[in-house]
């Protein structure tokens, strides 16, 4: 079952012209490369931390955002979205949802971005992980 959304998450990513090290950074700086799976803070959950209100917006299943595979098609899914509604300032919009990027400020989360880009042994290949 994970080889699907794995196989759709290849599709998504292509189709999307993610910068895959910055999708592996995305997903370190959100749950330590899928290790913190839940937030005991909020709603979040999975690789990518996806609110409960956004797996709602995106028709995604809630509860399968703790398996790897279909958290990580999910969280592509979220930020090719973004990615298309807001070129300049997705990974923004992902921290801070839709309304809250252009009024919030993000630079500590790109920041960390960046941090988790430069230091690329710090990760593992999220992919190889999820399988």
């Amino acid at each position: 079952m994970v080889s699907m959304p794995l196989i759709e998450f290849a599709f998504i990513a292509q189709m999307c012209a993610f910068n895959v090290d910055t999708f592996r950074a995305l997903v370190f700086v959100e749950s330590s490369n899928c290790r913190l799976m839940t937030n005991s803070k909020s709603t979040a959950r999975g690789c990518g931390q996806i609110l409960k209100a956004t797996a709602k917006e995106y028709s995604l299943d809630y509860g399968k955002l703790l398996g790897k595979g279909y958290s990580l098609w999910a969280t592509a899914k979220v930020l090719c979205d973004l990615k298309r509604r807001f070129p300049k300032s997705y990974l923004c919009a992902y921290h801070l949802g839709p309304k809250g990027h252009k009024t919030g400020d993000c630079s500590e989360y790109l920041m960390k971005i960046t941090k988790a880009l430069t230091r690329k042994n710090n990760y593992e290949i999220v992919l190889k992980e999820a399988k």
